[in-house]
């Protein structure tokens, strides 16, 4: 790729970058508001009236929290690749690395709301979504795609296009 059309290779791998970011996080807005909705539908009483196992809260929120670290994990040792990389590389080939890096890494912080999201449906307790939605959220946020990061991983020193 040519170094002049590097900027604006950044700018479209970063436009799609917080597209995939702000959809993920959308779902888990949307699964609190699905969740709350039910549980107003239901008066606080579990989804079909069942009882919930008394091992499955526990359960689950361990599981959440290994989901967590998974994603936390992985996503550091693929970005210390990219940053390690001892040969020079194709930037769009590393920009798209890095968008499938966030996007499993993304898809893993975002299953801990859908763990909350079944705790409330089995319990009708709203507080399940919200607290797992609400630490899901945070997770994301901490790798929320920036402008230098990416031009961090392709070794620019361009300055940032103005949009116009």
């Amino acid at each position: 790729m040519p170094e002049e059309d590097l900027p604006g290779s950044i700018t479209r791998a970063l436009s799609v970058a917080v597209v995939l970011a702000t959809a993920m996080a959308s779902s888990v807005i949307i699964y609190l508001v699905i969740a709350a909705f039910l549980v107003s539908q239901n008066r606080g009483a579990p989804l079909g009236h069942a009882t919930m196992p008394a091992l499955l809260p526990p359960v689950l929120s361990v599981v959440a929290v290994m989901m967590l670290v998974a994603a936390e994990v992985l996503y550091r040792i693929q970005l210390r690749q990219l940053r390690e990389r001892t040969e020079p590389a194709d930037p769009d080939q590393v920009l798209t690395a890095y968008r499938q890096t966030l996007l499993v890494s993304l898809a893993l912080r975002e299953s801990t709301a859908v763990f909350g999201l079944v705790l409330t449906l089995l319990s009708g307790n709203l507080w399940w979504c919200a607290v797992f939605a609400a630490v899901s959220l945070a997770a994301m946020a901490l790798i929320w795609p920036t402008r230098r990061l990416m031009e961090e991983l392709v070794g620019s020193d361009t300055p940032p296009i103005s949009p116009t």
